[in-house]
Order: C-alpha cells, then structure tokens, then sequence
C-alpha cells in the first residue's frame, strides 16, 4: 500500500491570491507531520484549535491575514473538517489554508491499493461464475480490513451507488455490466414493450406518481441473462420513460419462458417504465453489478458479503493507481463563517452523497486553484453572498460540479458570488440528469469565463433572479439526453432578469445534427424574463427555445450551421386546451403565471421597478408568448432559421422578430464580414 498521512491534516492549504494581503512569520502556521516546531502542526484540526486558542489570548493578531501552510503529500481524511463563525478571519484580514507548492497536496477519502495486493481467483465458485474467456485475467483482493462492519445490500432504487467505489488510474472504474461500454448502441440494451408501466392511471400527465409501483418490460434478449444470479442482485440503469429521468433499480424477477420472457422490476421510477415519451421510443438500459459479466480490462466487483474486490487489471497494472473511494464524508463544513480562503487544494476520492465542500451561510469564502475529482457526489456546495470560485477545475464526478445559491430574491438583494475562469467536466457519472456543471438559485450570482463541457445532462441548471453567464463556454453536453437544454430554466414567471451574454456553445447532443430533442438555452413551461445577447450558437440543435414564456429579448447572437436557430411555442395556450390542462387558472380567476409571481409582492417594491413589463403583461395575453424580441441577429447556414407553431408565429410582428441577417453558407457570411469562430 502507497503511504499516506492520516486524519484530517488535509484541509490547510490555500492562500488566496485574490486578497492582497502582506504575510509576516508570526502570523504563518504549517501543517507538517514530521515537523516538531512550535508553529507546525500534524493535523488540520490541530491548527484550527491553535488559531481559536492564539487569537483569543492575543498570539496571534485578529487584524492581520493567518497562513497556513501544508506540507506536500496525499493525506487520508475521514472526518470532516468543520468551521464556524468563531473561525472567521475578518475583511482585509482573512484565514488562508495554501498549499505549500501548488499541486502537491492531495485530500484523498479513499483507500490506496497495490496492483501487488491482488492475486488469481483460485476458488472454484468464484471461477464457476466468471465468463470462460475472462476466468485467467481476474484478480482478487481481501479488502475487509478496510471496510469494517457489515456493507448493506445496495437498495431496490437508487441514483447514486452505494459505497464504496473503485478508481484506476484516477477514473472511476466499470462497475461489472452487460452491454459493455464499447458495445454497440453505445453499451446500452433496449426494450420497446412494457408489460406493466408501474403508472396507477393511464393518464400519463396525471399527478398520481405517488401511487407508482414496480414496472416490468419484456426483454429480447432473455437469453443472455440466464446465468445471472438473481438471488446476489441484478440492477439496471436506465432511462426507463423520458430521456431526462433516470435511475438505477433491482431486478425482482426474471421470467424466461418461450412464451414470456419478462424482467420484472422491485423499485419504482417517477415517470414509470415504458410509460410514453416524446423522443425516441425504445427506453434504454444497462445491468451491472455482475459477477457473471466481469469481462473487460478495468471492470470490477466488490462481494459485499466476503469483502473481495475483484478487477480485470488494465494495462501497466503494476504501475497502476488504484483508489478505493471509502469515505461518505465530506472534507469541508463551513457554516456561518467568513474571510476564509482554500488555495490549491486537491480533494479527491470520496463516496459521500453530499457536496465534497460544504458552505452554508458563507461571506467573501474563497477557493482558488483547487481541484476537485473523483467524486461520487458533487463537488462544491455554496450559500453565502460575495463568495469566490475561481481557476478551479473538477471533472469524474458523480453528480454535479458546483451550487451556487445566496441572495435575497424577494428583495432583489444580490448575493455577488462569483463563479469564474473554471473547468468543469466529465460530471454526472451516476446521477445522470439534471446533476449539472453549475446549479444556480438565489439573487444575483455570476459564471464567467468557464469551460463546461463532456456530460450526459445539463450544464447550467438555473432559477432566480438577476444572474449573469458570460463568455462561457459550453460543448459536448447533452450527449446522454433529449427534451434537454445545456442551459436550462423553466416553469416559473418570476425567475426573471437574467442575462446570458457572450457565450459560446457548440457541438452539442449524441448527434449535433438532430435538433428536435437537443436544446443550447432552454426556457422550458412558460419561463419569462431572460435575456440572451452576444452569444454564438454553432450546430447546437435548437439553439434558443422559448416554450410558451415571455420576456426573452434574443438580440445580437450568432446562429452557425444549427437545425433550428430560435424555436417558440404557445403551449401556455395549447397545454391548456388540450389533453394537459396546464397553466390554469384558479378558482378567484387568477391566472397560473401571476401566481408564480404573487409570493414576491410584484407590484410593490423594489419588484415594480425592476421589473416595469409586468404588470402589462398579466393584463395582456400572458399565456401568448407576444414580447419575445428576436432582432439583429446573424444566421448562417441553418436548416431553418426559425420554427413557430401557428399561434407564436401570428404575433411574430408584436414580438417583434425583425432586423435579422441571413446566409446560406459559412463562405457567404465570411465574405460579408461576419466574424465565425475557427470549426473546433
């Protein structure tokens, strides 16, 4: 086993280089287990407790910034490390915990294993169970010694696995499946017939998704589980109605008869199984957790009962890095506090299902050159107000990247979080949907400068007021999904005053040529009041879609080979009529989209002012999307510029959509001077 330090000595390490602070001796702390001086400490919590103690009897000044230095290496964290407001430095003066030199320290929540450690099955019924032609290839290691008690069974349902989880070479690794990633369709299995949708109605937009029960679908390809044992647990992943909503649930029984050949699920999923979609029609799945299918290099399993992690070792296996993700805790707590920053800090390898760093309550709390990786939840939580993310970078993690929510929304009070100059990808390993690169909520957050990109779902999943996504870049999102955007907002009137400026999104979707189900900006049900300026959109399927919402100005974008430049619908006025019966009105009269503004007093202060159009708005058609602007924008070489629905496009001329250039080819709109962005 590789040597690591234990415990929490970990999170000391960042100093901010946004604070322009000068730094003496007295007031510079280290954290170095084989150091022995007054001021070097072997733990994180360690100086935490000497800054508390030093502070309060005057060693150290409150006045001036704190530094503290951590010394390089990998150390093992098993708790987290928890700040409060006494550990707050003050504005001009804060707490910095820096790695000594950038890229040297690495918090790790995992168990590092030695290829040496795993050896050839030699149990009959191990070998029984293996594929023939994998039999000589697997490895098998004891690692009870560091899970200690009993591993519960993993659930009927679930997104995210339970712990722990394997990593080689620093990704996470194939847990034992059928169809193997490199098979065809993309490793994914089908199934167009549903036997029994799990769904109590027939009403697939009924609200009765609380009585679901455990679907089941007939299955082609019956013959290949056979040998599967049921009794140790067969879980699929799938995407079991909609190509937005996922799970993972267990397999309850298999019926495997020439006359019925059915997998009959134990959990439930919100939306049923093979219960209607709009896309493609064939629901897609995938088993694993299998024994019988470890069959490819870099695939695992772990016996939960015995406690052996079995592999097929990848190439250069004696030099491999494996990690073993243990830990379900989170490496930082912060609640209350303020003034601190964490520079260069590498948090790697956990299994917790909550945020990696937590901050609740946060004021001017800094990360600055970390990384985050490895992580089966997401990798930053934030609520705070003028807090800072920035030059990081975070990527195979399970879930999402960042949450960023602060702010006073009724009162328009914005929280100035900033989110900049960062690298979020190969996010949403597990939880598959709607785990974006960054959440956004609250008042008042901004995302500048960031590179999103590789990732099945969303990039930015938003809600509030008053934000602004600048000269970002956005790509190969959406690979996994459809009905999906790479921004996305929706059904709600009073998330309003947005602005999405100066990004770029391109090559989008798991075919950048298909547009129907592939959104760059999605303001999905009625969502109003977001502005969308400067951007350039290249084949990024319908590019900006406006479902039914109002307030949307779309002015000065560049459309470059996309299938749709701007889509707008009326669906605030069909869903009504139709089989839906959305966006209602109440019983008073009141209509659905005022309703979602009254719990923020919109016709008082300081909303009235903000937000001048609405009032005329509700009196005017709010169901009609009549003031959405589309002007001054540039469209080249789209198969179509813009796609209506007959109501949206009868009120073309109020929106208005006017003043807009087109070109049929790139070499056209290069000739005319119109600045394209070189094809990536």
């Amino acid at each position: 086993m590789k040597k690591t330090i234990p415990l929490v000595v970990v999170l000391l390490a960042l100093g901010t280089a946004c604070l322009n602070t000068s730094w003496t001796d007295e007031q510079t702390l280290h954290v170095n287990p084989s150091a022995s001086d007054s001021r070097s400490f072997t733990s994180l919590e360690a100086a935490r407790n000497y800054i508390r103690m030093a502070r309060a009897d005057g060693r150290l000044a409150k006045d001036r910034p704190i530094k503290v230095l951590i010394a390089p290496g990998t150390y093992s964290v098993t708790n987290a490390l928890a700040l409060q407001s006494g550990d707050s430095g003050q504005p001009g003066a804060p707490i910095v915990w820096t790695a000594e030199r950038k890229g040297t320290v690495r918090l790790r929540g995992g168990i590092t294993l030695s290829p040496s450690a795993f050896s050839p099955v030699t149990e009959a019924a191990i070998l029984d169970r293996l594929p023939t032609t994998a039999r000589g290839s697997v490895r098998v290691c004891d690692v009870s010694a560091y899970l200690p008690g009993e591993l519960a069974p993993w659930p009927n349902q679930f997104n995210q696995p339970p712990s722990p989880w394997l990593y080689l070479d620093g990704e996470p690794a194939e847990c034992a499946r059928w169809p193997n990633t490199d098979a065809v369709n993309d490793g994914w299995a089908y199934f167009t017939k549903s036997v029994d949708t799990g769904y109590p109605t027939k009403d697939v937009h009924s609200n009765a998704r609380k009585d679901m029960h455990p679907g089941a679908f007939q299955w082609e390809f019956a013959e290949h589980g056979k040998n599967w044992n049921f009794d140790d647990g067969v879980w699929l992943y799938g995407y079991w109605t909609h190509d937005w909503s996922e799970n993972s649930i267990r397999v309850k029984g298999f019926e495997n008869t020439p006359s019925n050949q059915v997998l009959r699920l134990a959990g439930t999923h919100n939306y049923g199984c093979g219960n209607g979609t709009w896309g493609a029609k064939k629901r897609r799945f995938f088993a694993y957790n299998l024994l019988e299918e470890l069959d490819a290099p870099g695939e695992w399993y772990l016996d939960r009962r015995t406690k052996r992690l079995y592999v097929i070792p990848t190439t250069n296996w004696a030099k491999a890095d494996i990690v073993l993700a243990t830990s379900e805790q989170s490496f930082i707590e912060l609640k209350d506090a303020s003034d601190i920053a964490f520079r260069n800090i590498a948090f790697e390898y956990s299994h917790s299902r909550q945020a990696a760093v937590r901050i609740a309550n946060g004021t001017r709390i800094e990360f600055d050159g970390c990384t985050f990786s490895g992580l089966a939840g997401s990798a930053l939580g934030l609520t705070g107000r003028d807090c800072k993310v920035v030059d990081c970078q975070a990527w195979n993690l399970g879930a999402s990247g960042f949450s960023i929510n602060g702010g006073d929304r009724e009162k328009l009070i914005p929280a100035n979080n900033l989110v900049s100059n960062c690298d979020i990808h190969h996010y949403a390993k597990f939880h598959r949907t709607y785990a974006p690169a960054i959440g956004i909520g609250g008042c008042g957050q901004r995302v500048v400068g960031c590179r999103l990109h590789h990732a099945p779902h969303n990039a930015i999943l938003y809600g509030g007021n008053n934000h602004l996504f600048e000269s970002n870049e956005i790509y190969r999102v959406l690979l996994e999904t459809g009905d999906a955007g790479a921004f996305y907002t929706g059904r709600d009137t009073s998330t309003l005053g947005t602005v999405i400026r100066g990004n770029y999104f391109h090559d989008l979707g798991r075919d950048p040529n298909l547009s129907d189900f592939t959104m760059a900006i999605y303001f999905d049900d009625c969502d109003w009041g977001d502005a969308v300026y400067d951007n350039v959109f290249e084949r990024a399927g319908k590019a900006v879609f406006i479902g039914g919402g109002n307030l949307h100005p779309v002015a000065g974008n560049t459309f470059i080979e996309c299938p749709v430049g701007v889509h707008i619908d009326s669906r605030g006025v069909t869903w009504r009529e139709g089989k839906r019966k959305a966006f209602n009105f109440d019983k008073d009269g009141i209509s659905w989209h005022e309703n979602k503004l009254k719990p923020f007093g919109f016709r008082g202060e300081p909303w009235r002012t903000a937000y001048p159009e609405i009032e005329g708005l509700l009196k005017d058609r709010p169901d009609l999307p009549h003031l959405n602007p589309v002007t001054n924008n540039v469209f080249v070489a789209c198969k179509k510029n813009f796609a209506f629905d007959k109501l949206a496009q009868s009120v073309t001329n109020e929106c208005p959509v006017s003043a807009n250039t087109f070109y049929t080819t790139r070499e056209e709109a290069a000739q005319a001077g119109v600045r394209l962005p070189r094809t990536p």
